[in-house]
């Protein structure tokens, strides 16, 4: 099945500890967008433990759990209404053997509908912790947003997690490289990457292994600027978040901004099974101001540029990337005197569809590039 891209943002909410309200803040964030007239689409891909259903008081007759057994063809058949307007909900279903660890193929397969969703915002709510499943989906996204409460051990998994996400994305775009990947595989079994690590170590990697790709690690830089939610703030915590975003900014190399902080709610316990409800009383005045801010920051954030056209191809399974690959592989070296062969094909697993365009203005024409008729 071929697929467009049609959702405009996809924003992954992810964290390294449960129990920081991270389900809370992207209901409440996906509901204050579709109230800002966002055509938003809330989405529990808490994969093997989903549960945002029943806090939103709500029953799917389909769900990702159906779709990933091939009972629906795509996740726009299990997307449901609230009762809200501009505002969806994918239901993640209840747990199914392997839905945590599904099949390589099938985590490409959804993260490939995932923005074939027709949505102005699709906000991804992910599972706890740093398996590559969660690192995966929040890589996939246009913009992450870390969850956390200031408390020490909550930060601690914060940062954690960042770490994670940022060592997945460069094994993603580097770990086919002949020279580079070897590297980071050593890293990972030799357990290395626990110790310092961050985006200056990977340049080091790059400058003394393929010079020519140092511009893609600083893309990748470019590219991980994570938002931070500090949830159940009590008064002042602001030390405790400035030492995570120091943290951050020494080790990773990765600037961290706060898209803003949320208060405790004593409320909000009386209305786990009907959150929608709470949303719209007034007893979650400070929780939705906080909230609200934050949505208005992210609409400040994203890019608002017209969407694509969509002559180019959107989709890319690993079949695609590796049949591009092998195109540039056989092209004239004389097309490649400003950028190297190398720096192009790592650049197909972080930004494929630049590479396409970059072909493109080199003249090279192919039906891979495409969307078939």
């Amino acid at each position: 099945m071929k697929l467009e891209r049609k959702a405009k943002h996809v924003i992954a909410v992810g964290g390294g500890k449960g129990g920081v309200g991270k389900s809370v803040c992207s209901a409440a964030l996906a509901f204050a967008l579709s109230k800002k007239g966002k055509r938003t689409v809330l989405a529990d891909f808490d994969l093997g433990a989903a549960n945002l259903h029943t806090y939103l008081g709500l029953n799917a007759a389909c769900t990702l759990t159906d779709f990933m057994h091939k009972k629906v063809e795509s996740l726009e058949d299990a997307i449901v209404p609230t009762g809200f307007e501009n505002l969806s909900f994918l239901s993640g279903g209840d747990y199914s053997f392997g839905a945590a660890n599904p099949a390589h193929w099938m985590k490409l397969k959804v993260m490939r509908h995932i923005h074939a969703i027709d949505a102005d915002f699709v906000i991804l709510d992910l599972g706890a912790g740093t398996s590559y499943n969660v690192l995966d989906l929040f890589g996939t996204a246009d913009k992450g947003i870390v969850v956390t409460v200031p408390e020490p051990g909550a930060v601690i998994n914060a940062y954690a997690f960042l770490k994670g996400a940022l060592f997945r994305k460069i094994h993603t775009v580097f770990g086919r490289h002949t020279k580079i990947g070897p590297v980071i595989d050593k890293m990972v079994n030799s357990g290395e990457s626990h110790g310092t690590f961050g985006l200056h170590t990977f340049k080091e990697i790059i400058e003394k292994s393929d010079p020519d790709l140092t511009p893609l690690i600083n893309e990748i830089g470019e590219w991980f600027k994570p938002l931070l939610l500090v949830n159940m703030t009590k008064g002042d915590d602001h030390q405790i978040i400035e030492n995570l975003e120091g943290l951050c900014s020494r080790k990773l190399g990765v600037e961290l901004q706060e898209l803003a902080s949320v208060p405790a709610n004593r409320e909000l316990s009386r209305y786990l099974m009907n959150m929608l409800d709470f949303f719209v009383s007034y007893r979650s005045a400070d929780i939705m101001a906080g909230i609200n801010r934050a949505a208005d920051s992210l609409l400040g954030e994203i890019n608002t540029e017209a969407a694509e056209e969509r002559v180019f191809r959107t989709d890319f399974d690993d079949d695609i990337l590796q049949g591009i690959s092998k195109l540039i592989d056989g092209l004239d070296d004389m097309l490649f005197l400003t950028v190297s062969k190398e720096l192009m094909k790592c650049r197909l697993f972080f930004k494929p569809l630049y590479v396409i365009k970059a072909l493109v203005g080199m003249g090279v024409d192919d039906d891979l590039f495409f969307c078939p008729d």
